[in-house]
Order: structure tokens, then sequence, then C-alpha cells
């Protein structure tokens, strides 16, 4: 079975690696969901190299843009994303938020065991996290020393670690601060509650207007959710 990989660096280099098995549950999961959630048409993969253009079109907030936990949990599918250690809690924090608002019993979804991880890493001095979302490719930290070399891995001689205090073929995540926010759902007349994230009812139900116009919905309700994390 695939699985995905948190690569933790210290002071030096990635020298760490956390696995979690089924690949499916990491980045595909947030695909799928925000894919489904912002009416991003087409099918597999054209709807995931859709939702990207989406996200980098429009970013994070306002009237289009994905949610600033939404834009967060995107930022740790993206290739060579690193994040840096002051960064790390609040991309727990939003991976947790993933879990809490898209998570069902019939898929599978490792983000809150991820979130976990982070807050162990951080809490014991890691600087730097990375990810491969899937065993199924490469892993984009470990380097190459030697031409001709045919696979990435730690096993081979002429590999090293990739080091994201030295090595520059990386980009740091642009990482949203959550503070001072609060989550609501919002019940429509057409598909299920959705949530947005905003720092008072009024943003929210600003927030929400352009969604149910997205899906041809009229709101129903709006109300605070408490955070369990």
């Amino acid at each position: 079975m695939s699985y995905t990989t948190i690569a933790v660096a210290f002071k030096g280099p990635f020298d760490s690696t956390h696995d979690f098995s089924n690949s499916w549950g990491s980045a595909a999961f947030i695909w799928d969901k925000l894919a489904e959630r912002y009416n991003i048409g087409g099918s597999f993969p054209g709807q995931w190299e859709a939702l990207i253009k989406y996200h980098n079109l429009h970013g994070h907030g306002g009237d289009h843009g994905v949610e600033p936990f939404e834009h967060n949990a995107l930022l740790t599918t993206y290739d060579r994303s690193v994040v840096k250690r002051s960064d790390m809690l609040a991309v727990a924090e939003s991976l947790d938020r993933f879990f809490e608002v898209y998570a069902t019993v019939n898929r599978v979804c490792t983000l809150r065991e991820q979130a976990s991880l982070i807050r162990k890493v951080h809490a014991d001095g890691a600087e730097f996290l990375a990810w491969n979302q899937t065993s199924v490719s490469e892993a984009w930290y470990w380097v190459r020393t030697k031409e001709g070399d045919a696979d990435w891995n730690f096993e081979i001689e002429h590999a090293r670690p990739y080091d994201p205090h030295v090595d520059t073929e990386h980009t740091v995540a642009d990482v949203v601060a959550l503070k001072g926010t609060k989550m609501f759902r919002i019940d429509l007349t057409v598909g299920p509650a959705i949530t947005v994230t905003a720092t008072s009812l009024e943003e929210a139900l600003r927030l929400a207007r352009p969604i149910a116009d997205k899906h041809k919905a009229v709101i129903l309700g709006l109300a605070y959710i408490p955070r369990s994390c």
C-alpha cells in the first residue's frame, strides 16, 4: 500500500521521516474535497490540476479564495514545499480543522495523525518539514551526488539528504496565521453544509454568499462551530 511521508529537519538536513499508511488519505483527500466544495469540474487527474490553478488564481480569503485552513493544507501538497518552524503549529491546526470539516467514515484520512506528529516534532525543536505525498513518487529530499543513480532513496551509495538550511531548490510555504478566526457552519438549500473561517458572523455571511451562489442555493442558517483542537 502507498504511504505519505513527512521528513523532519532539525539543525541540519532532513534526517528523520514518518510514514502515514495509504497516501489517498493525504493530498488526494485534500484535492478531492476542495474540488467538490469549489465546484471544480472534470475528472482525475485534470480536476486536481484545475484546483491548483484555481488556488493560484484566487489565493485565500475574499469572495472566491479558499479558506485560510484550506490554503495551509493545500500548501503541504505542493512540490518541494517546506514548512518552517514558526508556521508548524498553524499547519497542524489547519490539518486538524480540515479533518473536522471534511472527514467521513467511508474515506481514509491521515491529516489528524499528521497534525499530531507536527506538534510533537515542533516540541522537539524541529526547524523544517517536507512532504512526499505518495510513496509512488521519488522523495525529493534525497539529492543524487553522482550522475546516473537510478533512485533517490537512502539506500543508494551516492546520495545525501536535502538540507533546507543551505540547499535552495525548495519553496518555503506561505502559511496563513489562523489566530483570531472562528469556524462557522452554513446550511444551504442544496447540498451538504459547508464551513467558512472568519473573524465575525458578519464576515462569515459575506464569505458564504458567493459559495451559495455557486451552488445555486439559498443560505438557511449560519452558526459558530467551537474548536475541538
